[in-house]
């Protein structure tokens, strides 16, 4: 690849791209760690992005991600049956941070899964990127678009909070254990999705100005907040 160079630190390998930005590749080799730190710059270099497949099927149980990445490649972490927990500890004060895209299957089959707590919201949750996180219990960011059985297969699920101007797919809580969504804002959602929440009785939360108030003259039980 013209124009790349690799870095490996801590165990990790990175690509550097036209020297302005990196992406985590994965592990370097067989010896891989259990807890994943990654750097919010490496070598100079804003880490941006978790590479497709860099930790499919591996033995990671944690791994903390810095405010600087933008995205979390297809399939990056599915299959990580040992993982239990992402977080983020690597940030500024007072920083804006932008939201991520979680990319298709990001996160599918990691079965003891119980916590995703970034710096970071996140604008795209892709098709089964948590798909069959059995144990998923804690969401602790908001979201702005789910698409296409996001959280098919996670029971334990039971609350999701969206950003402002959000939109659910017709699938995108099917087979999902969500009994609580929090809306800030306005939100797009189609009447597959709406009989699906009636169905499921879930609750639905607003708050500022919103388009949803028509959702409760259609028998589901919404509660508007002013702020």
């Amino acid at each position: 690849m013209s124009n790349v160079q690799t870095v490996v630190l801590d165990g990790i390998k990175y690509y550097v791209f036209e020297n302005r930005y990196a992406i985590v590749e994965g592990f370097e080799n067989e010896l891989m760690q259990q807890k994943v730190k990654i750097p919010n710059v490496v070598n100079g270099y804003p880490v941006l992005a978790i590479a497709d497949f860099a930790f499919i099927n591996t033995d990671i149980e944690e791994i903390d991600l810095p405010e600087s990445i933008e995205a979390i490649g297809s399939m990056a972490f599915q299959s990580c049956e040992k993982l239990t927990a992402i977080y983020g500890t690597n940030y500024s004060a007072n920083s804006m941070v932008a939201p991520m895209v979680v990319g298709l299957g990001a996160f599918s089959g990691c079965i003891n899964l119980h916590s995703f707590a970034t710096v970071q919201n996140i604008a795209r949750v892709c098709d089964l990127a948590f798909s069959d996180c059995g144990n998923l219990q804690h969401l602790k960011v908001s979201v702005k678009h789910v698409e296409r059985e996001a959280f098919n297969g996670c029971p334990k699920l039971s609350a999701l909070n969206f950003l402002h101007n959000a939109e659910i797919c017709d699938d995108g809580i099917k087979n999902s254990g969500i009994k609580t969504i929090r809306f800030l804002g306005d939100a797009k959602i189609s009447k597959k999705v709406v009989d699906s929440l009636q169905k499921n009785d879930v609750e639905i939360i607003c708050y500022g100005e919103s388009n949803l108030f028509d959702l409760a003259y259609q028998g589901l039980p919404v509660v508007f907040y002013d702020d």
